[in-house]
Formats: structure tokens, sequence, C-alpha cells
């Protein structure tokens, strides 16, 4: 099939799909209200998508409709695609003050388990898909302390954590699972940390405030 990107569309309620090849949009799926971030299955065979209606829904690439919609009970901050292609991990953020919680969808289209969990951002997993990697950022903006957490998925039970800049707003797992790269939005850099032995190993310097990366 083509090479794809999936792009949520908040004010029409669609997640629009193009072809990057040719630049042509090959659909307009509708889903649940004010579609936000979108998570694709390592097999490219799911979409799962968090909206604002507090909804999970999920679509079938090869059909290119919404197959299951599940119901959450907290508003969504951030979603993960497990490495087993059927799950997706949420960030809840209403569990209470400063709080968030991991809200596991599992394979069969229910909320299987509820974690509590500190605040943070869900972003990937490790290469063999047993650990889960957030960021997470304590006290205000630019005076805060910012960390690369590693959970075990299963349990939630934190495994290793090291300090991570000022004000952590995004990260990203490199395509063999080696690295991650952390964007520091008040440092204006981008920390590189070796995920097999956990520790930060370079720093890229940006010229402004990085908002995101991938």
């Amino acid at each position: 099939g083509p090479y794809r990107a999936y792009v949520s569309d908040t004010a029409s309620d669609r997640v629009v799909v193009i072809d990057t090849s040719t630049q042509a949009i090959l659909a307009s799926v509708i889903v649940s209200h004010r579609p936000r971030q979108l998570a694709v299955s390592p097999d490219g065979r799911r979409v799962f998508v968090l909206t604002d209606s507090q909804v999970v829904d999920v679509i079938d690439t090869v059909s290119l409709q919404v197959v299951h919609s599940v119901a959450l009970d907290d508003w969504g901050v951030d979603i993960v695609a497990g490495p087993d292609n059927v799950t997706a991990y949420v960030a809840g953020s209403s569990y209470a003050p400063g709080i968030t919680r991991t809200i596991v969808v599992d394979g069969d289209y229910g909320i299987s388990t509820i974690f509590p969990a500190a605040r943070g951002r869900i972003f990937g997993f490790s290469p063999d898909g047993t650990r889960l990697l957030e960021i997470a950022t304590t006290g205000n903006p630019c005076d805060s302390t910012s960390e690369l957490i590693e959970k075990d998925a299963a349990t939630q039970e934190v495994t290793r954590h090291i300090p991570i800049g000022l004000s952590a707003v995004a990260a990203t797992v490199s395509a063999d699972g080696a690295r991650a790269a952390v964007a520091d939005w008040c440092s204006s850099q981008v920390a590189v940390v070796d995920l097999a032995s956990f520790t930060q190993v370079d720093t890229v310097a940006i010229d402004q405030s990085p908002a995101d990366l991938a």
C-alpha cells in the first residue's frame, strides 16, 4: 500500500489519510468529537485516536473505518500504541491534582487496567516492549526539573529514572530502539539518551525553544 500520513482534523471531527507519495487524500474518517493525538500500531494495521470526548476510536487501516470505540472515564492527554499491536496506553489527566494515571485499552477494546502515575507524558517503549518510557516535569515552567522515566509496562513500577533538563516537553525513540531524544523547551536543547545504559550521551543545542520532535 501507499506510504501514509494520518492527520487529526479537530474542527471537522475526522482523521484525514494522505498518500505521502502523491500528496493525495485517500480518505476522511469520521471519528468522535475533537480528535487530538494519534498512535499507529507497529504493524500499521490500526490507528488509535484520542479524542476530547473521552473516547478512543480505533481505525482499521485496511477498511479505513472506525471498528471500535472505547469510552474513558478521564480526559486523555497522550496515547501510545503498545508493541502487541492491539493495546494502547493513555495518560489520563483528571485523577487528582498534579497526578495522571495510565489507562490501558486492551486488545478486546475495553479498559483492562488503570495505574496511578506520576505526572508525565508517555512517548514509547523499550525495544523488547516490556518497558514504558515517559517524561515528567515538576515545578513551574523554566523553574522546574524533568526526568526520563522507565517503567515496567505490566505493573507500571518505575525501574529506572534520570534527570533530563529543566522542561522536557516531547520525546521520541529512534527506529532501532537504541536511543531516545528529549526536547527541553527552556534549555533550548535536545538531550540524547542511550536506552541500554539509561544515560544521557549527547546534547544538541537548538536556536529556539523546541516544542516537538519525531
